[in-house]
């Protein structure tokens, strides 16, 4: 049985009486309130309220304030003798005999919902405990249990989640696993079509390029095509203009080598038209396609500079991305003619050459600084990128960490096998360099990859970055760690921060194809790759995005 209490009001304050009994069978009391009512009957007194009269054991009911008792019974309070009800002193000595507090359940059957699926629910110390249900899930995460009521049990089940809502379950439920490789994505799961998004699609751990898409783009002639002698070039991506600078050179017949420069948009349309930026430094006549002589380009303060060998000097021009030449050509004097590479550092807002074992700056305004000798030992071949806020050099086997005022050199010894033929990139913090064999290796030698911080500490490294043969020109970084290109193919390969090395991304194969191939990109613009057709000997360009298929 369960106590139940009620309120009644009268003209001096609320009475508040138990019940004990069964609800329900109510007998005539008289005027106010009867005396003569059983502990286990419900009253009705005048006006409609429920009451209840104390057991005959109890004391007389004051005028407006009764006795109460719990159940059985048994008195808990005084009366009321002065009419003064809830408030009087019957009312007071009532409270300090104490209420009991409110029971829920006495019996596991009162608190019985009669649904398998919540468990069994229990009394304890007069209060419900839930039950525990019967069907666990084992997997919040990625699955979802269900429970099923039945005639004698319940029934469990667990599915995947869908959270993508894709119509496939995760994978990652084992209890139950579905076909979706990533229950994030609403364009992957099991037989889904490759697209080109970085994204495994079909679930088969390939990536767009590695699982069958074509490279993105198509090869474009360099310049104007009734030049028929256009030569090696290079490229270099402006974040801040949105362009792509290219840079060639063109040996017209019976005339000095000019360097010719175009600005081309990442949808492929020309920004700036064609044009010579040489007129005053002549490239020196060379025998053809004479890797030696070609120009380099560098970006930076929204627009590009271009270095390039002219007789006992370098040539060094600030082109704005528009092409609409503002400055004069520049020369450095120097003793030491070699192919020169060119790199800006923003940190210094400066740019740094290199050539031979020489190096320069060239501060914004385009004022250059004497050339210093940075390397030991005269060699043909340096390239030169932006570190911390200076600059990292890169012969042979070595790296040299520069000052941006040419102080300090700090050399680096590149682990590899045979290291020559360097190739270098930088982002902010840190900078990857590659070591190509040098020739006469031995067979089956590497190129090797090795990232460094600003300061010159490796990071990780070497790793063998590509497949025997294809040498590396260029070392580009971007968001998820570097992009290297390969000559005498259309190919690349992506090195991760953690020079965790991915497959080989290579467009043509059996034959070489191209040659003196230059590539720069990664930023929101995509990338571009310039080479001379082996076929035509005549250079061209292709665009790719940033996943190289879109």
């Amino acid at each position: 049985m369960r106590t139940k209490y009620f309120g009644v009001s009268s003209a001096r304050g609320v009475a508040v009486f138990a019940v004990s009994a069964a609800v329900g069978s109510a007998v005539a009391c008289g005027s106010s309130f009867g005396t003569d009512c059983s502990a286990t009957r419900t009253c009705t007194a005048e006006g409609g309220q429920e009451s209840a009269a104390g057991h005959t054991a109890s004391g007389a009911a004051g005028q407006s304030g009764v006795a109460a008792t719990s159940e059985g019974g048994v008195p808990t309070g005084g009366a009321g003798n002065s009419g003064l009800g809830a408030t009087g002193m019957a009312g007071a000595a009532g409270a300090a005999g104490g209420v009991p507090a409110q029971v829920e359940c006495t019996t596991a059957k009162d608190c019985d919902d009669r649904k398998q699926c919540t468990g069994v629910e229990t009394c304890v110390d007069g209060a419900c405990v839930a039950g525990t249900p019967p069907c666990k899930n084992p997997d919040e995460a990625n699955c979802t249990a269900t429970c099923t009521e039945g005639a004698a049990k319940p029934t469990c089940s667990v599915m995947a989640n869908d959270k993508d809502q894709d119509g496939h379950g995760s994978a990652l439920c084992t209890a139950a696993p579905g076909d979706d490789c990533d229950d994030t994505e609403k364009t992957v799961y099991t037989g889904a079509p490759e697209i080109c998004d970085r994204l495994d699609n079909d679930c088969n751990d390939l990536i767009d390029l590695y699982d069958g898409l074509p490279f993105s783009g198509s090869y474009e002639n360099l310049g104007d095509a009734s030049s028929t002698q256009r030569y090696a070039s290079d490229v270099a991506w402006s974040e801040e203009a949105h362009v792509f600078g290219v840079v060639w050179r063109d040996d017209k017949p019976n005339d000095t080598p000019t360097v010719m420069f175009t600005a081309i948009a990442p949808d492929g349309k020309i920004k700036a038209t064609a044009r010579a930026i040489n007129e005053s430094a002549p490239i020196p006549l060379t025998p053809i396609n004479v890797p030696k002589y070609r120009p380099r380009i560098a970006a930076g303060n929204g627009g590009f500079a271009v270095v390039w060998p002219t007789a006992n000097a370098i040539g060094f021009r600030l082109v704005p991305a528009t092409g609409v030449l503002t400055t004069p050509v520049k020369t450095i004097p120097t003793s030491s003619l070699a192919r020169p590479d060119i790199a800006f550092s923003g940190a210094a807002s400066a740019w740094g050459i290199a050539w031979g074992d020489r190096m320069a700056t060239v501060n914004a305004g385009g004022l250059a600084s004497q050339e210093k000798t940075v390397l030991a030992g005269s060699v043909d071949l340096v390239r030169i990128a932006a570190v911390g806020d200076g600059f990292g050099v890169a012969r042979g086997p070595i790296v040299v960490l520069v000052a941006a005022d040419l102080s300090g050199p700090k050399s680096i010894v590149i682990e590899g096998t045979n290291p020559e033929l360097p190739a270098i990139g930088s982002a902010s913090d840190h900078f990857g360099v590659v070591a190509r064999p040098a020739p006469g290796a031995p067979a089956g030698s590497d190129s090797t990859f090795t990232a460094y911080d600003a300061k010159g500490n490796k990071l990780c490294g070497p790793v063998a970055a590509a497949a025997p043969g294809l040498l590396i020109t260029d070392v580009v970084p971007t968001a998820r760690g570097y992009t290297l290109s390969f000559d005498f193919r259309y190919g690349f390969q992506e090195i991760g921060l953690d020079c965790k090395v991915g497959p080989l991304l290579v467009k043509d194969t059996g034959v070489d194809t191209n040659y003196l191939t230059a590539f720069d990109g990664g930023g929101s613009g995509g990338y571009l790759v310039t080479a001379l057709n082996a076929a035509t000997d005549m250079p061209e360009y292709r665009l790719f995005g940033s996943n190289f298929c879109d």
